[in-house]
């Protein structure tokens, strides 16, 4: 598995689901294994606080024993250089060579995010994973897994038709079962 993994696609294309997917195929074979799964504001604002407090080293420990850290939405990075190049090295410093992987997310492509893309490029265990629009049957599973008994078949495939990610999607299911609204069968 690759040490680091960034995610990017379009809002609801499926990065948070296929991350949380990874932790679950981490788990299913290692039990025991250490997560954080956070999202990348929270994660960097206690790293800068940590700056501000001159306690960089404890916050870098208290990463030490996890064996995946997931950051989801990265892009407030986007322009802040330094930022990049310092959570490179507090994620991946350790990482490379270690059993931890670290799954980034984000919308933009890692071309937007020059310097983390610079320090990336050429690291045997980073892998890039660009997502796009769903395709009209993954909005129908996510329906139908979203739906269950409770919204008839016909209806799950109208969702599909007119909604375009897992947001809306879940919104149109989410409201079709709390209304009891249904289609008439065409």
């Amino acid at each position: 598995m690759p040490n680091l993994i960034y995610i990017w696609g379009p809002t609801g294309s499926g990065k948070s689901f296929l991350a949380k997917r990874l932790i679950a195929s981490r788990l299913a074979y290692q039990p025991e294994a250490r997560v954080r799964n956070d999202q990348a504001d929270n994660f960097i604002g206690e790293f800068l606080d940590a700056m501000r407090a001159q306690r960089v080293d404890e916050f870098h420990r208290s990463l030490g024993n996890l064996d995946v850290i997931v950051l989801d939405d990265i892009d407030g990075i986007e322009g802040k250089e330094a930022l990049q190049q310092e959570l490179v090295h507090l994620l991946m410093g350790p990482a490379m060579g270690s059993s931890r992987q670290v799954i980034l997310t984000s919308r933009l492509p890692v071309q937007q995010l020059h310097t983390l893309q610079d320090l990336l490029h050429g690291h045997d265990g980073v892998k890039f994973v660009g997502l796009s629009e769903p395709s009209f049957a993954v909005r129908l599973t996510w329906a139908a897994a979203l739906a269950g008994d409770s919204v008839p078949k016909w209806d799950l495939a109208e969702i599909a038709m007119d909604e375009d990610n897992f947001y809306s999607v879940r919104g149109a299911v989410i409201t079709r079962v709390a209304h009891g609204v249904t289609c008439p069968k065409g």
